[in-house]
């Protein structure tokens, strides 16, 4: 009755109703995370020349609300709504290194999950990839979260100066020079 799910007629089958377009578009005019930084992920990929992401932050992930993808045809795929594990992505460390450190230290003192043989779950290396990041002002990551993966990543921060998503370029491990 709300509009939330539908169900087709003939099939039977359930999807997702207009009610949750039209909650999109009022938290998208309330919170203007999106096109405020459109112009940037765009900008980007054309850079660079590879797949350029935009993440928010969404209960223990990053979650892409927005994607440019690379024209080249061996390239990193992300789609919107794709979830990345905060200790294991370039996203992920960037917006670990720029939140509020409370948040950080309970993050990563959890049992992390590996999602390649390269991901990093050492709670001390992780802090010191945290302070690099700082540091340098982006975060790197080598195959953290897929083997063949390189990306780096930078977080978006508040007015108060902390994380509130990312942005990040990813490419094949093959066009990475140095």
């Amino acid at each position: 009755a709300g509009g939330l799910i539908e169900q087709d007629e003939s099939s039977r089958l359930y999807r997702l109703g207009p009610a949750t377009v039209r909650f999109a578009r009022i938290r998208e005019a309330h919170f203007l995370f999106l096109e405020s930084a459109r112009s940037f992920v765009v900008a980007l990929a054309e850079e660079t020349g590879e797949t350029a992401h935009l993440s928010e932050f969404d209960a223990d992930f990053l979650t892409s609300t927005y994607v440019e993808e690379s024209a080249q045809p061996n390239r990193i795929s992300v789609s919107i709504g794709d979830r990345f594990p905060l200790h294991a992505t370039a996203s992920g460390i960037a917006y670990l290194a720029f939140t509020k450190p409370d948040y950080a230290r309970t993050y990563l003192a959890r049992k992390l999950d590996k999602h390649s043989p390269f991901t990093v779950t050492d709670p001390e290396k992780l802090f010191a990839m945290l302070d690099e990041t700082r540091e340098r002002g982006y975060s790197i990551s080598d195959q953290g979260r897929a083997e063949g993966v390189f990306s780096v990543g930078a977080a978006v921060v508040d007015r108060e100066g902390y994380a509130i998503g990312a942005l990040s370029v990813a490419s094949p491990l093959a066009r990475v020079s140095g």
